[in-house]
């Protein structure tokens, strides 16, 4: 549900579910970056942590779920690719 925040924080403005507002483009696209679970699970190795590797890979299985049903990055206009 995490990297949903920056929708929820953008839908409420938002003119229509296909666009999100421009303040919110930004967070979407990092939070939907699988860069951001490859540090969790770099993070995870190097402490290892369980619970932080099962946070990333739930991340990024979140990400792989989103991109598979055609919600991935966002254009800078709020609209997908």
């Amino acid at each position: 549900m995490l990297p949903d925040v920056a929708l929820l924080y953008g839908i409420a403005a938002a003119p229509g579910f296909e666009r999100l507002p421009a303040y919110a483009v930004r967070p979407y696209n990092v939070l939907h970056s699988p860069a951001v679970p490859a540090v969790l699970l770099t993070l995870a190795a190097v402490t290892r942590s369980r619970r932080t590797a099962v946070a990333g890979l739930g991340w990024l299985g979140h990400i792989a779920v989103d991109r598979a049903f055609g919600y991935g990055p966002r254009r800078p206009d709020g609209l997908r690719y």
